[in-house]
């Protein structure tokens, strides 16, 4: 995975990677970085967000669900929609990509941010406690950020 994130285009800096000593780096680095070499980034992975939600991202454009990507990460389910919602926010996917939610559900949450002024607030607790906890705060952050 550190790999894959950072990229590295040298034997010098393979030297900061997890796992790789002297002797895997004189021994595999080459081929490494010729394999590193030869796999095109997807574009989207090019930007300004945080390692660990573009590792997120890029799980989610291999074609991995949410709850996929949380039991592969060990992180909640809340957390890797978080991470959906700063990619929706940075323009990077789309709303309906990553939630399946039903225009029913939408239409509920939005109809909730505009009872407690969460657009204007960003506070999404009077929602999630309005909405009886059904959506999980990522969920929520996801539908606020495609409305930014």
């Amino acid at each position: 995975i550190e790999l894959a994130q950072k990229r590295p285009n040298s034997l010098r800096s393979l030297e900061g990677i997890t796992g790789l000593g002297d002797r895997k780096i004189a021994r595999y680095g080459d081929a490494l970085l010729d394999t590193i070499a030869g796999q095109k980034r997807d574009p989207l992975l090019t930007n300004k967000l945080s390692g660990t939600i573009n590792e997120t991202l890029a799980m989610h454009l291999d074609g991995k669900s949410a709850d996929d990507i949380a039991a592969a990460r060990g992180l909640a389910i809340a957390t890797i929609h978080g991470h959906f919602a700063e990619a929706i926010e940075a323009g990077l996917i789309a709303l309906e990509k990553v939630l399946d939610l039903d225009a029913a559900a939408l239409d509920e949450i939005r109809a909730a941010f505009d009872q407690h002024g969460t657009r204007d607030s960003l506070k999404l607790g009077p929602v999630h406690t309005a909405l009886d906890g059904r959506y999980d705060y990522g969920q929520l952050k996801c539908v606020l950020a495609a409305e930014a």
